[in-house]
C-alpha cells in the first residue's frame, strides 16, 4: 500500500451503542442455527465462541507439526482477503 495515498486507509467509524446492542441480539438469535447448518464447517472459528484467530494458528499449526512427526510434507495456502469487498462494484451488489 502506497503510504501517502489517502485511498490506501479505509475510513474508521463510530457504531453506536444502540447498534451495538442489535449486533449482539441478531447474533445471539442466529448462532445456534448457523452452527448447526450442515453447511458449517467445525474448523471455522467464526460464530463459535471461545474461538479466535489464534485458535486457527493453533490448528494449523498442530496440523503441520504431526504431519512432520509423520515425515509427511505440509502445504499451506494463505490467502489474504481483508480488502476483497473494497473490490465489489457497490452498485451491482445493491441490485
Amino acid at each position: 500500500m502506497d503510504v501517502d495515498d489517502p485511498a490506501s486507509y479505509q475510513p474508521i467509524s463510530n457504531v453506536n451503542t444502540i447498534s451495538k446492542v442489535m449486533e449482539r441480539m441478531v447474533l445471539a438469535r442466529l448462532r445456534q442455527q448457523v452452527t448447526q447448518s450442515e453447511n458449517f464447517n467445525k474448523a471455522q472459528c467464526a460464530y463459535q465462541q471461545n474461538h479466535c484467530t489464534e485458535t486457527a494458528l493453533l490448528n494449523v499449526l498442530s496440523d503441520a507439526y504431526g504431519n512432520i512427526d509423520k515425515d509427511h510434507s505440509t502445504l499451506l495456502i494463505a490467502l489474504n482477503l481483508s480488502a476483497a469487498f473494497d473490490t465489489v462494484e457497490h452498485s451491482m451488489l445493491l441490485t
